[in-house]
């Protein structure tokens, strides 16, 4: 190959990749790495055993805001996760807002050592028909879903949530909260 068909190959290639960063952002817009833009939609309904005992029911919690987290244990954003979410719940429980992680493509064992590790309190069950994380569209883990008073997604984070995003959302929808 000649050199003048190097040098044309070579900014070829830098305008090729110069333009797909671009596309891209400009596809993402304003929108935070990870979290998908949606219309609202109705949540699907769920209920869950939880691995402390009793059952969590989506539909029971109607008029609650839910954050609804699937995760795994051998997931390793999902560990870097747990600690951020555990805070929200802590900091956001006594207004109202609920909390539920779904253990995925794990072992019950391996979940419960999870749990105790990383010290998570809100409620916890394993999704052992396969039902709920198909029903909700999860492809990767940890996601992450918010479920208004009204039973709809509203958010939706694909990775882990960071405390920035969550008190953002919390923080606007406790305060949309009727008095």
């Amino acid at each position: 190959m000649s050199g003048l068909r190097v040098i044309l190959l070579a900014v070829s290639l830098v305008v090729l990749v110069f333009v797909t960063i671009m596309g891209i952002r400009l596809a993402r817009g304003t929108q935070p790495v990870g979290e998908v833009k949606l219309h609202p939609y109705a949540a699907p309904d769920f209920a869950v055993d939880l691995f402390s005992g009793g059952r969590f029911s989506l539909a029971e919690d109607r008029g609650s805001v839910v954050v609804v987290n699937f995760w795994a244990s051998w997931c390793v954003p999902c560990q870097t996760e747990a600690p951020v979410l555990e805070g929200a719940f802590q900091r956001y429980h006594a207004q109202g807002i609920e909390f539920v992680g779904v253990d995925i493509k794990d072992t019950t064992s391996d979940a419960q050592i999870f749990l105790r590790r990383y010290v998570s309190t809100y409620p916890n069950g394993f999704d052992a028909q396969k039902r709920i994380y198909i029903d909700y569209g999860v492809y990767g883990l940890p996601e992450t879903f918010v479920v208004d008073r009204n039973g709809m997604v509203v958010h939706h984070v694909i990775g882990p949530v960071s405390e920035s995003q969550l008190d953002a959302w919390l923080g606007s929808l406790v305060a949309a909260a009727p008095h």
